[in-house]
């Protein structure tokens, strides 16, 4: 009997997780490459802004490497080394989103938050992000980097519409206060930015 609750319990976590990631997809995410220029600015995203990210999942010349017998070997280098490059730039989507979360509190220490609706929303937007980003590491730990293409774009979506929607409350913080918000945010992340 308790195991049936615990199923229960755990299907009605899903159910709430995927209905606030339905509402999140269905929220302005801003306009664009302005609102990241706008949000960069404040915080350094690393894995969001990273040019071309779907080229680090793209199989295309580890298929070529391994329809030569004579690189077989180097096939297995560049699996193993593109295994570890798909593997940092998770860390730094990681790094991205829980900046991406200490940057929307700060926002809220600025009156830019609108309801305690919101705030859980936010709240579940990073909890479903961070959940994706550990499980795709997990998927590409055990399966390798071309095994989860299609669960990479959903991740990488999740943290650039959460990019877009903190940019798009940059525009709530007052004009008179942007500078201390600038102060703040270069103390809090650009410190950390050094890799």
């Amino acid at each position: 009997m308790t195991e049936l609750y615990i199923l229960l319990f755990v299907g009605i976590f899903f159910l709430f997780v995927f209905a606030l990631e339905f509402a999140a997809r269905t929220t302005n995410p801003g306009n664009g490459a302005d609102s990241l220029a706008k949000l960069a600015q404040f915080v350094p995203l690393q894995a969001v802004c990273f040019a071309g990210p779907e080229l680090l999942f793209d199989d295309r010349d580890y298929r070529w490497l391994q329809s030569h017998q004579a690189l077989s070997g180097t096939a297995r280098r560049h699996w193993r080394d593109r295994r570890n490059l798909v593997l940092r730039w998770l860390k730094l989507l990681h790094q991205d989103i829980l900046s991406l979360w200490a940057f929307r509190r700060m926002l809220g220490r600025f009156g830019v938050s609108k309801s305690a609706g919101e705030e859980l929303r936010v709240l579940g937007d990073i909890l479903f992000g961070l959940a994706w980003v550990y499980f795709l590491r997990l998927a590409v730990l055990i399966s390798g980097p071309y095994a989860v293409i299609g669960l990479f774009k959903r991740a990488h979506r999740i943290v650039e519409t959460f990019s877009h929607s903190c940019a798009g409350h940059l525009g709530r913080v007052p004009p008179s206060r942007w500078s201390e918000l600038e102060n703040l945010c270069a103390a809090r992340f650009r410190s950390n930015a050094a890799y």
